[in-house]
C-alpha cells in the first residue's frame, strides 16, 4: 500500500521562507499544529519549520547539543532559574525568518513510497514527514503518525 492513502492533503498550512517566527507561532497556535512546510511560490518544497527548530534555536548550546532535544525529557519551567531567560531569547528571535532556522532537508516520501516505509521515517524522524511528487519537489501532502495510524487501523475493516 503506498503513502498515498496516509496523506493529508486537503488543509496543509504552509509558510513561505520569508514568514517571520512570530507569524508562524501564530499560524501554530490558530491551527493548532507543531510544524509548518515551508514552500516557494510553486509549491516546492523548501524545508520544515517547527518548534523543534525554534526550541533548538533559544536552548542553551550545551542543552540543545548532544543526543538532540527529543531526549530532553523536561519542560523549559523546569530549567533552574531560566524560564526569564529563554523568554527573553525567544522574544529576540521573533522578527527572524523561518528559513534562516527552518530544516533545509526535511525527510520526504513520493505518493507511491510503500506505506512501511513511510512509517519506519515517522518512527525515527517524527511527524509529519512531507509527500512531494517524485518527479519535483512539489509538496502534495504530509504523511503523520495519526494519518497513519488511521490508515492501519481502517485495513482491518476493509
Amino acid at each position: 500500500m503506498p503513502c498515498r492513502h496516509a496523506m493529508i492533503e486537503n488543509k496543509i498550512i504552509t509558510a513561505n521562507p520569508q514568514t517571520t517566527i512570530e507569524e508562524a507561532l501564530k499560524l501554530f497556535n490558530t491551527h493548532k499544529i507543531r510544524s509548518v512546510p515551508v514552500v516557494d511560490e510553486n509549491n516546492n518544497l523548501l524545508g520544515l519549520f517547527s518548534f523543534h527548530q525554534l526550541l533548538m534555536t533559544i536552548l542553551p548550546i550545551p542543552m540543545a547539543v548532544g543526543k538532540g532535544l527529543h531526549i530532553l525529557d523536561i519542560s523549559l519551567d523546569h530549567i533552574s532559574g531560566q524560564s526569564k531567560w529563554l523568554s527573553d531569547r525567544l522574544k529576540k528571535h521573533l522578527d527572524r525568518k523561518i528559513n534562516e532556522i527552518m530544516s533545509k532537508s526535511p525527510k520526504t516520501v513520493h505518493l507511491d513510497t510503500p506505506i512501511g516505509e513511510g512509517v519506519r521515517l515517522l518512527a525515527h524522524y517524527g511527524s509529519p514527514i512531507a509527500v512531494t511528487e517524485e518527479e519535483s519537489n512539489k509538496l502534495v501532502g504530509l504523511i503523520s503518525s495519526q494519518s497513519v495510524i488511521k490508515l492501519l487501523l481502517n485495513i482491518e475493516k476493509d
